[in-house]
């Protein structure tokens, strides 16, 4: 059984994405075609002008917000299978990665954009912080996470010192949840 990594685009941003700190996820790349209707519709209404890259078929009950997809040449007969990845570049730059149950439901995503202005009052708590003093915010692309279920949203920010690099955690108003 050959297993190829597929590190989604949206995981390649940050350098600080390590192995242990990523759920793996064993999926079966899949075209269009074989992706059920009530996905690819849900797809287009969710993400308007949005471009589909890539769609998986697999078998997870729910991701958690830091997951990397592994891509099965040969998925065992019969598994039941009843979840869907489907990869997008957004219409400005950026990437998207959609998290379906099968009756086409959006249960989590995953936004990466680019050349986005971080929220001042995000800005302000890393450059007034004692704890991040010296350190710069890495790149100019954040991460947002929302998982449908709890409607929690999360913005990630590496942000880095010299070679000590952490990732911090935002609520959607830009209030501080924790770093890793």
């Amino acid at each position: 059984m050959k297993t190829t990594p597929l590190i989604l685009p949206l995981l390649l941003y940050a350098a600080t994405v390590s192995a242990q700190d990523a759920i793996t996820i064993t999926a079966k790349k899949i075209s269009q075609s074989e992706t059920p209707v009530a996905i690819v519709e849900a797809v287009t209404t969710d993400f308007p002008g949005a471009e589909a890259q890539a769609y998986y078929l697999l078998n997870a009950e729910e991701v958690q917000s830091d997951w990397v997809v592994t891509e099965e040449d040969n998925m065992a007969p019969g598994e039941k299978a009843d979840r869907y990845t489907v990869s997008l570049k957004g219409s400005k730059g950026g990437y998207i990665h959609a998290f379906y149950n099968a009756n086409g439901t959006l249960e989590r995503m995953k936004m990466t954009a680019v050349d986005f202005v971080l929220p001042a009052n995000i800005r302000n708590y890393i450059s007034t912080t004692p704890a991040y003093k010296g350190y710069a915010i890495t790149s100019d692309k954040y991460v947002k996470v929302i998982n449908q279920k709890s409607k929690k949203e999360t913005l990630e920010v590496s942000v880095k010192k010299g070679t000590d690099t952490k990732r911090l955690y935002f609520d959607k108003n830009g209030k501080f949840i924790k770093a890793k």
